[in-house]
């Protein structure tokens, strides 16, 4: 019995030796193979990895391609002889902008009329400035109305301060575009009438901090060159040439881009390429100094 007891205690030793043994090395080899926890760490890994990749090629989101700057022009035959609005977005794509322009014009108009809702280009200019959005408004006045005691200065002034109003509540900023006189002979024109124009829009400018486009002073400086042979009138020595619209646009675009170097912009039409560069440099110093015509 002793020795059976003996026998007994030592196969159970035995045994529990043997689990002891191979159990730790069950234990060991799966542990060996898949530490603790790797899989749930490789699952997140991968996880953030496919995050990481997706964001790397994901391609970046396409900006917004900027607004084009967008002008309207308010006036009468001055502005639309030879299509004056076209021109001036054909300047401004030749100086690398992107433009849209749009234009409520017709012969004879007043800003008066351009301000009455209840006038057919009035109610015109109302449903733009309403449901569009505008950087610039360049207003034209009737030239020899601007001249009528009559209608200047409180007719005047009155529709002016209305439609600056309305382009301000726009966003808009307002242009006043300042005309010319008459032809009177070869490299002549009415200089009194042009100067006149000219302070007359500046004084309300200066009410309304807004910028003028000296049209009227550069065809004084084109003029006044005893080398010039290009006519910037009509034939009827009132409204622009072709070249007179073209320096008209200069200077508009001059006034509402201080910033440019009208003499750089490539873009000429028609206007043989001498002439062009005459009429692109009177721009530039009519603008440049427009102080030095009011004498």
């Amino acid at each position: 019995m002793k020795e059976n007891r003996t026998k007994t205690k030592g196969r159970i030793a035995l045994f529990l030796l043997c689990l002891l043994v191979f159990g730790t090395f069950f234990a060991c080899a799966s542990g060996a193979g898949e530490p603790a926890g790797t899989e749930e760490v490789s699952a997140v890994t991968e996880a953030a990895t496919g995050e990481e990749t997706e964001a790397e090629t994901e391609p970046p989101e396409a900006e917004e391609p900027a607004r084009p700057v967008s002008v309207l022009f308010i006036g009468n035959s001055h502005t639309y002889f030879n299509d004056m609005p076209a021109i001036f977005g054909r300047i401004a794509k030749a100086d690398g902008r992107k433009i849209s322009v749009k234009s409520v014009t017709k012969g004879g108009w007043t800003l008066e009329k351009h301000a009455d809702k209840s006038d057919e280009c009035g109610a015109e200019v109302d449903r733009l400035l309403r449901n569009e959005r505008f950087d610039y408004v360049v207003l034209q006045e009737n030239s020899d109305v601007f001249m009528s005691s009559k209608y200047y200065p409180e007719r005047y002034k009155a529709a002016v301060r209305s439609l600056a109003a309305r382009i301000r509540e726009n966003g808009a900023v307002p242009v006043l575009y300042s005309t010319w006189g008459n032809r009177l002979s070869e490299n002549k024109m009415d200089t009194g009438k042009t100067t006149t124009l000219a302070k007359r829009n500046t004084m309300i400018a200066r009410e309304l901090d807004a910028p003028v486009a000296y049209a009227g002073f550069a065809f004084m400086k084109v003029y006044a060159d005893p080398a010039n042979t290009v006519n910037l009138h009509y034939t009827d020595d009132h409204h622009p040439s072709p070249a007179g619209s073209y320096l008209a646009a200069m200077t508009i675009y001059a006034a509402v881009f201080p910033d440019a170097d009208v003499r750089t912009i490539s873009y000429r039409g028609t206007i043989p390429e001498k002439t062009a560069a005459a009429l692109k440099n009177a721009a530039y110093e009519t603008m440049k100094d427009p102080s030095a015509y009011f004498g």
